[in-house]
């Protein structure tokens, strides 16, 4: 066998693996393009190196505005001091690190995000920048508001009601009650809570009660 023909099975198996490595990259990249959560990657100095469309229309921008822009453009100064520097400290000091984390469109206008923030290594091992990914949870938030504005005014409802009321557990233990029920037995909340009903009745009326 000639040189030619022992070099060609191998610049075969080349031109493969490049065409292969060509493909993964292909791949990533329309998986970060098309990904509905923002994906940013930025350098250690907190300089812009990488932003997916899902990210920069979060926060009002088109991708070619940032690249090249600092982090901190996503984030109110407030925002920076109270949560975006000890999270992406943690980040540098653990390798990764998930939470809540308060961001601001291009108009001002602030809004919550869920982020993935994830130390950025070489080949070695060295850290070179910071990958983080992000969801806008604006309308999780709200309905959360929603629900708890909601369950304070049905608080507020059941403990003014003229009625007493009474919540026993699967046993008929008292698990909670209202003002009006302490007033109606002359027990406090605390001397119901974990205690039968029948405690509260005379003979004739546990009679009854069964």
């Amino acid at each position: 066998m000639n040189d030619s023909e022992r070099k060609g099975p191998e610049s075969a198996r080349l031109v493969n693996q490049h065409g292969n490595a060509e493909g993964k990259l292909r791949w990533l990249e329309m998986a970060a393009e098309q990904s509905i959560d923002g994906i940013a990657v930025a350098d250690l100095d907190g300089i812009i190196q990488f932003v997916n469309p899902a990210w920069a229309q979060m926060h009002g921008y088109g991708t070619a505005e940032l690249i090249g822009q600092h982090l901190s453009i996503f984030h109110t100064e407030e925002q920076l001091q109270k949560e975006v520097i000890p999270f992406n400290e943690q980040v540098q000091n653990v390798g990764a690190k998930q939470g809540e984390v308060g961001h601001v469109r291009k108009d001002g206008t602030p809004f919550p995000t869920w982020m993935t923030s994830t130390l950025l290594r070489d080949e070695e091992g060295n850290p070179i920048g910071l990958v983080g990914t992000a969801r806008d949870i604006t309308k999780p938030k709200q309905a959360e508001e929603a629900l708890r504005e909601s369950e304070e005014q049905y608080r507020r409802l059941v403990e003014t009601m003229n009625e007493g009321m009474g919540v026993q557990d699967e046993n008929g233990v008292f698990i909670w009650v209202n003002d009006r029920l302490c007033e109606m037995f002359g027990y406090s909340r605390d001397e119901i809570i974990g205690r039968p009903l029948t405690d509260f009745l005379d003979k004739a009326n546990q009679r009854r009660l069964k």
